[in-house]
């Protein structure tokens, strides 16, 4: 496996992880309590762009990676490489 995989996958793992907590923030953005002093959590669905994300992290994990998946994994993560997109 190459390292410019391994680098891809470390970094879509953030970006998922980044983008499923901001999902949550939005349907959860204050802790409620119950009478047992229990954190009560409404349940959220993941965003578009989360789940676009979780696609292009599962091309990493095939064995033989196509060039055309290769060009699209990688002009994925360019606007997070260069800082101009944020999580």
């Amino acid at each position: 496996m190459g390292k410019w995989k391994d680098k891809a996958r470390e970094e879509l793992n953030e970006i998922v992880a980044a983008f499923a907590y901001k999902d949550y923030k939005q349907a959860n953005p204050k802790p409620r309590y119950d009478k047992n002093g229990m954190i009560k959590r409404k349940p959220y669905t993941l965003s578009a762009e989360t789940l676009a994300a979780e696609e292009v992290l599962s091309l990493t994990y095939n064995v033989e990676t196509t060039k055309e998946e290769e060009e699209r994994i990688k002009a994925y993560l360019l606007p997070f490489r260069l800082g101009t997109r944020k999580l």
